[in-house]
């Protein structure tokens, strides 16, 4: 955490530095009052002494006078020459204080009265003249005034660069998502000096561009265009504090995309294959680069597709409260770019809404990838008669569940987390993919074909330059309707927007593009990147893809 001690906090909040403010206003509000007051006092202080010493001499002399009256008197009458020569002194000096208190009474007495006088004005003139007049009762508050502006001016400070997450989280998309318990908001900093995770590492009244660590004392900026994003970072989960190890974590805006489908319907395949493509064929067009996490993740994302393009099947994904995201930066050359989060949960996990409740990043994601496997679809129902020989799906591998047992769960979760009412539609872009067509058709298409010729909704379309006039086509979306999926496909229209059907094969376009060496892939070898490039699509993250002339359209499968 970071130092929150009295020495760090900041100058313009601390007591002391208002103690002091105060005690400036205090000395110069009552600095003229208190010095015409003390000037008053003075002069009466002088006057008072002044007729005080006129009148003890008064008094003093006629007591003297009497007293030295009478006590010659007493001498006289006893014969006593001392007595009577010491009461005649007295009396003398008593007329003459008497006397000298008369003959000082107007000089000393007009000193008293000017001084007086003087003292007055003095003051009046302190008070109203310069106190008053000057409005130094207003200047003598500047201090205090000031503090308490750059106290305010601090704090309003702290919230202001506080909003700077908060716009970057909703205005530019950069939210720190953890990729291995989705959850969102300012992480924990570890501090390079001593590697301890600081929370709240954010403009505060104890550090407004920069904090300090509560182990090291290292500063540590507050806010990521100081450098704050370059630190080491990790989740604010005490359940997961994961290490958010992507340098592009609190960097670029982040786009979240999940793949939805049943075991075995090739949501993996699918996402590896998509993102080779995409650094492979879309990456050179568009001039950005992919940037992984780690070289480890790179090295296991290339022996995967290795793998795949050996004809091996990729592991299964395991089920897991919180599937962990891919994070995937692609970047441009003026160092802009986009954070991909790339969702695969386990097909088991659709199956129920209960066991989708860790599945957070619904409640954020932008797009969705919906796998569909047609060959499943048909098994379920398929007449006796159009029964599959089991030996031409040794190596396919159909998905274990159809399209409806998964989907149905996760639309019902996906209405509580959104909060939205039923029949309302989702504002996320779906792409629904028909994955292994090339194995379903090369098993399916005599009976696709034998199907749709009594169907008079499926009539072959208008064949594309350069291809033969003898081949049928359908768009994926009727080969969907062709596999009785109607009523989902009215479901997912009426609930998502916008809504568009692919048809990909990624385990063999990756087997066939593994082996051509040419610098570019022929455009039916890199049909697994067009979902995902067309949710990036509808992101505003790339322009419209354009095919070449006598190639295949984007939203158009042939055989």
């Amino acid at each position: 955490m970071i130092d929150r001690s009295a020495r760090r906090l900041h100058f313009w909040l601390r007591p002391k530095t208002f103690a002091m403010a105060a005690a400036l206003s205090a000395a110069g509000l009552l600095t003229l009052p208190v010095l015409a007051v003390a000037v008053l006092l003075l002069g009466g202080i002088v006057a008072g002494l002044c007729f005080l010493l006129l009148w003890a001499m008064a008094v003093l002399g006629v007591l003297l006078a009497v007293g030295g009256l009478v006590v010659a008197g007493g001498g006289l009458a006893q014969q006593d020459g001392a007595l009577t020569g010491g009461g005649l002194l007295a009396g003398v000096l008593g007329w003459g204080l008497f006397s000298l208190s008369k003959y000082w009474e107007e000089p000393v007495g007009g000193f008293a009265t000017r001084f007086w006088q003087q003292s007055l004005h003095a003051t009046q003139f302190l008070l109203e003249e310069v106190f008053l007049r000057y409005h130094l009762y207003f200047w003598s508050l500047v201090p205090i005034g000031i503090a308490g502006f750059l106290a305010l001016g601090t704090l309003a400070a702290i919230g202001i660069l506080r909003c700077h997450d908060w716009i970057n989280h909703h205005w530019y998309g950069i939210c720190y998502t953890c990729p291995m318990c989705h959850q969102r908001g300012l992480p924990l900093f570890r501090c390079p000096g001593c590697s301890q995770p600081v929370s709240q590492l954010q403009p505060s009244p104890y550090g407004l561009f920069q904090a300090y660590c509560a182990h090291c004392q290292r500063p540590l900026p507050t806010v990521d265009w100081l450098g704050r994003s370059s630190l080491p970072k990790l989740c604010a989960n005490p359940a997961c504090s994961a290490e958010l190890s992507h340098p592009a974590i609190g960097a670029l805006p982040e786009l979240h995309i999940g793949f939805l489908g049943a075991q075995s319907s090739g949501k993996t395949s699918l996402m590896m294959v998509a993102i080779w493509q995409l650094a492979r064929q879309v990456a050179p067009r568009y001039a950005f680069q992919l940037q992984w996490a780690s070289a480890q993740q790179k090295d296991a994302f290339e022996a995967s597709i290795r793998q795949l393009a050996e004809g091996v099947p990729i592991r299964k994904t395991a089920p897991q409260p919180h599937p962990p995201a891919l994070p995937l930066a692609l970047r441009f050359c003026d160092s802009e770019g986009i954070l991909l989060y790339l969702y695969d949960a386990a097909g088991e996990d659709f199956m129920e809404e209960s066991t989708m409740i860790g599945h957070r990043f619904h409640c954020f994601v932008h797009g969705l990838v919906l796998v569909i496997d047609p060959i499943t679809e048909w098994l379920a129902q398929a007449d006796p008669q159009d029964k599959i020989d089991p030996n031409l799906l040794t190596n396919v591998h159909p998905a274990t569940q159809q399209v409806v047992r998964i989907f149905d769960p996760f639309l019902c979760r996906l209405e509580h987390q959104r909060n939205l009412p039923g029949q309302k539609p989702f504002p996320i872009p779906l792409a629904v993919v028909i994955s292994k067509t090339d194995p379903a058709l090369r098993i399916l298409g005599p009976k696709l074909l034998q199907k749709s010729s009594s169907s008079p909704v499926l009539q072959p379309g208008p064949q594309p330059p350069g291809r033969s006039t003898s081949k049928h086509r359908w768009t994926p979306r009727q080969l969907l309707l062709q596999l009785g999926l109607g009523n989902l496909v009215m479901t997912l229209e009426n609930r998502f927007q916008p809504v568009c059907y692919f048809a990909t094969s990624a385990v063999e376009e990756v087997s066939t593009s593994a082996k051509d060496t040419s610098a570019t892939p022929p455009a039916d070898s890199c049909r697994a990147v067009r979902p995902l490039l067309w949710l990036l699509q509808q992101a505003q993250i790339l322009p419209p893809f354009v095919s070449s002339p006598n190639r295949a359209n984007l939203e158009f499968y042939h055989w």
